[in-house]
């Protein structure tokens, strides 16, 4: 997202005395001085100016900054330094805040590929990453052709599948065959309701590496009823739901 920090210089000396303008735009936890840091401190030095604006005195500035998505939510501060041909110094400042946003990105498609029933299928994995400025947990839930319908997945033939049947381990993974009783202690039921599952997924704060957020893996399994035939197809919902944990 693009920040504007606009305003008007007044210079009593006349606009061309006015040889420099830069900005800081900051968070609270930061400080005008500190290094750049794209969760809570951004630079322009070379903000636009516009001497046309007004009397001969005015300059109109504008100062833009790129600022990230996962940008720290929180009150930021934006100030603005002015300096003239007699090295005097002046500063402004003004407020904005910037609100949390929930976002996230899950793998794509579930599949299980072909499968026997009265067993429960080999673990899949789905990776779930925060694209959002805010830790997460989860809210999941689970439906066939619409939702609230108790299924997980709409078959071709025979019966559908009950969206219990669909479990998952937000935590631990649990590789190799299970049993019936096994795969019931070892994950959660999906459902049809929307159910809030902590999770602690941190949102981004390394800048050394561009376009890599913070995932981490869920883990899910399908148990096949005798009744069950056909190609089958349904949808898990994921949701991102603010956590209280720190990053």
């Amino acid at each position: 997202m693009t920040i504007d920090c606009s305003g008007v210089v007044t210079e009593y000396d006349g606009e061309e005395t006015l040889v420099n303008l830069t900005a800081r735009f900051f968070q609270s936890s930061s400080f005008y001085g500190d290094l750049d840091d794209k969760n809570n401190h951004y630079t322009n030095d070379s903000c636009y100016l516009d001497s046309s604006y007004g009397n001969p005195y005015e300059v109109l500035f504008n100062c833009s900054f790129s600022v990230e998505y996962f940008a720290d939510s929180g009150t930021w501060n934006c100030t603005v330094v002015t300096e003239d041909n007699l090295s005097v110094v002046k500063s402004a400042n003004n407020l904005t805040f910037v609100n949390v946003l929930l976002a996230l990105s899950v793998d794509s498609p579930l599949d299980f590929a072909e499968l026997p029933t009265q067993e429960v299928s080999p673990e899949r994995e789905l990776n779930v990453t925060n694209a959002g400025n805010a830790v997460i947990n989860l809210s999941l839930s689970g439906y066939a052709a619409f939702e609230g319908d108790g299924f997980i997945y709409n078959c071709t033939a025979g019966e559908n599948i009950s969206v219990s049947n669909m479990k998952y381990n937000l935590t631990d993974s649990n590789p190799g065959g299970l049993s019936l009783s096994q795969f019931e202690q070892l994950y959660q039921n999906l459902t049809s309701n929307v159910f809030v599952r902590e999770f602690n997924l941190p949102y981004r704060t390394n800048d050394s590496q561009a376009n890599v957020d913070e995932w981490n893996a869920t883990y899910w399994r399908v148990y096949v009823p005798s009744t069950v035939s056909g190609d089958c197809s349904g949808n898990i919902v994921f949701g991102a739901v603010q956590a209280q944990a720190s990053p």
